[in-house]
Formats: structure tokens, C-alpha cells, sequence
């Protein structure tokens, strides 16, 4: 399969391949661990806390890039990105802490469905009014 990869890639002008084997690990290193990993994570993390603060982990991943640059390849640190670091670590920290009134937002329209979910609303309540309910037709060319 990767002969297949590196024939498509030759036939391309200016993509090159890794002709090393150290080369090719990285490439799965990255797709392993920054892809299948990290979903696996995130999902679990679904499970374990709610949708609003899962997607404020989101905005700390530059945060995490910049200080494993720093730390594994001796990338410089200015100032800048301290302080752009420091302003969003504030913000994560305000929306996250409890009483936050986005997490409180999110609350109640969780408990809102639940209670919706338990009274035999069912999920055509639940669900936007923009979801078509009803099936359309299939598209004729």
C-alpha cells in the first residue's frame, strides 16, 4: 500500500514522501495518536462531562502545541505568546468555573430534554424544527 502512496505522490510535482523508515512512523505516529487517540479521548470525555465543557478544550490545544514546541525542540517563547496563552487560560477558566452562566445555560436545556425525553414528548419535540420529519423524495437527473 505505501508503494501505491509514494507512485501517486511521485506523480504529483512538489509532494514528496518519506524515503526513510523513520520518516513513515511519524506519518503513523500522527495519524494514530493525533487522530484515533484524540477522538477516543474526546469521546470519553463526552461521557464524563457535558458538551459545553468538552468544546473548550478545543481552545487549548495551541496552548499544549506551543508549550511542546518549547519543550521538545527548544522553540522560543515570547512574550506574546505568554500573554496570549495567559488570556486564554482566563477565559477557559471563567466559562468553566462553577456558576459559569454558560455551563448554567447548558444545564438547564439539559434537564429541559430530559424531562421532555421521560414525559413521552418524544424526540420530534426534542429535535429542531428545521430536521424535516417526514422523508423526502429522492432526486431524479
Amino acid at each position: 500500500m505505501l508503494g501505491v502512496v509514494r507512485r501517486r505522490a511521485r506523480a504529483r510535482r512538489g509532494v514528496r514522501t518519506p524515503s526513510t523508515r523513520a520518516g513513515w512512523l511519524c506519518i503513523v505516529y500522527l495519524a494514530v495518536v493525533g487522530s484515533v487517540v484524540t477522538f477516543l479521548l474526546y469521546f470519553w470525555l463526552l461521557r464524563h462531562w457535558d458538551a459545553t465543557r468538552c468544546g473548550l478544550i478545543s481552545v487549548l490545544t495551541p496552548i499544549l502545541a506551543v508549550a511542546l514546541g518549547s519543550i521538545v525542540r527548544d522553540e522560543p517563547v515570547t512574550a506574546h505568546l505568554v500573554a496570549g496563552s495567559a488570556l486564554v487560560l482566563t477565559g477557559v477558566f471563567l466559562a468553566m468555573r462553577p456558576g459559569a452562566p454558560l455551563l448554567r445555560l447548558a444545564a438547564r436545556e439539559q434537564q429541559r430534554v430530559e424531562e421532555e425525553l421521560e414525559g413521552g414528548v418524544g424526540l420530534g419535540a426534542v429535535l429542531p424544527r428545521a430536521i424535516p420529519t417526514k422523508p423526502r423524495a429522492p432526486c431524479r437527473s
